[in-house]
């Protein structure tokens, strides 16, 4: 058996480190460093005792670490005061710290990962009724496994604000995720990295037809965009693009329309940007993770995830005997924590409840369907509703943290090419 990663010297060195006080305490915890992270009970106890010391701005001098390390344990955790000078003395200065941080913490990670994996193993060779039972029960130490790679650095408050000014100063074009109608973002603002946007509506309203047309105008340049199509199949899908790429020479059921769209189907077929999953790849949660996650791990990462639509989604195992709402309400949560995670933004289809068409009304963010939680993770909210007889569709900003809320905007909705045409 091979054995377990660690380092003890190393640890202790860190901890060594560590003893030129709180402020060098303070700023390995910033760096994600927790007692955890120590393989030897011994050198997690010391850490337990420098910590405490620095987070009541105490000395971390030998004698008082010493007595804050017996308040803990009660006796020292097996530590003496001798052993605790050595290790003091390992390491002559504090400029190795943040590197010795570094490598403590990746054989932690490796330890996880093992772990993890071992219980994926052990979950997927225990007997079961089907395969969907055996994916049920690895699937969450497939994700911690996945989960170790988190970078769990806590930023300092300065570095934040530091940050906050630069994007005002100096904003990352790289984080915004443009839409095809420029007068719609440069009145309701550009999608972002991190960012949850709802896209709801009644059927019929065309929330599949804008969420496509955006998809393929963030996939034309050249970035990487994952699609989950649990409505529709992908040949369904792949027409539509080509509707809205071709328009009316596409159109209609002629022999050359029909000639003309065949060929512009080819054309989209060849484009490597759009990554489509269908629901046999992603009706589950988990499934939709695990792909955005291995799609943004690859050298050309992820700019975009479009989910169509959030209704339709198989919950999470853990949540089956829940009721509808909390279901719900679960897997916005989760997808909005994918955004943040992967810094990328998810664009979610969402349906309206019944009650959006009883008066001749604008849609309400109380109108969207089984959960409230949708409304509270949404970062943005998009509407599209149509008037009774009313050709013009109207796109509206209900919601928009740290932006303009409000804002609408009308479009011609061109059904047969099932495309936006802004008026």
């Amino acid at each position: 058996m091979n054995p377990v990663p660690n380092n003890s010297e190393l640890e202790q060195r860190l901890l060594s480190a560590l003893f030129f006080g709180a402020e060098e305490v303070n700023a390995a915890v910033s760096d994600g460093l927790v007692a955890e992270a120590f393989y030897v009970p011994a050198n997690r106890a010391l850490f337990e005792a420098l910590r405490a010391c620095a987070a009541e701005d105490r000395s971390t001098e030998i004698e008082v670490v010493w007595r804050r390390l017996t308040g803990l344990s009660g006796d020292g955790a097996g530590v003496r005061i001798a052993e605790i000078a050595r290790v003091q003395g390992l390491e002559p200065t504090s400029l190795r710290r943040q590197s010795l941080t570094v490598d403590v913490l990746g054989l932690w990670r490796q330890r996880r990962l093992l772990d993890a994996l071992a219980a994926a193993r052990e979950a997927a060779l225990t007997p079961a009724a089907s395969f969907v039972d055996v994916w049920e029960a690895a699937e969450p130490h497939l994700r911690a496994a996945s989960d170790v790679m988190q970078d769990n650095r806590r930023r300092k408050f300065s570095e934040i604000a530091e940050a906050a000014a630069k994007s005002i100063l100096s904003p990352d074009p790289r984080k915004q995720v443009p839409t095809p109608f420029p007068v719609w973002d440069r009145a309701a603002t550009a999608p972002r990295g991190g960012q949850m946007i709802v896209i709801a509506g009644r059927p019929g309203t065309g929330k599949t037809a804008l969420a496509v047309e955006i998809a393929d105008f963030i996939a034309a340049g050249d970035r990487i965009v994952a699609f989950v199509s649990l409505e529709m199949s992908g040949e369904e899908l792949i027409t539509r693009i080509a509707l809205q790429r071709g328009g009316a020479d596409c159109a209609g059921t002629h022999p050359k329309s029909r000639a003309a769209l065949a060929a512009k189907i080819q054309e989209v077929g060849r484009m490597r940007s759009l990554q489509l999953f269908e629901v046999k790849d992603a009706v589950r949660l988990e499934q939709i993770e695990a792909s955005a996650r291995l799609l943004a791990s690859a050298p050309r990462g992820l700019s975009a995830i479009f989910v169509d639509y959030l209704q339709l989604v198989q919950p999470p195992a853990d949540s089956r005997r829940d009721i509808r709402e909390q279901q719900v309400a679960q897997m916005s949560r989760r997808l909005k924590l994918l955004a943040l995670s992967l810094d990328v933004p998810v664009f979610v289809l969402a349906q309206l409840n019944r009650e959006s068409e009883k008066d001749d009304r604008k849609p309400r963010l109380s109108d969207l369907r089984e959960s409230g939680a949708i409304e509270q993770d949404a970062d943005r909210v998009w509407f599209l509703y149509a008037k009774d007889n009313d050709p013009t569709v109207f796109l509206y900003q209900a919601k928009c943290r740290n932006g303009p809320a409000g804002i609408e905007a009308p479009f011609t909705f061109n059904r047969p090419i099932f495309k936006f045409i802004p008026q």
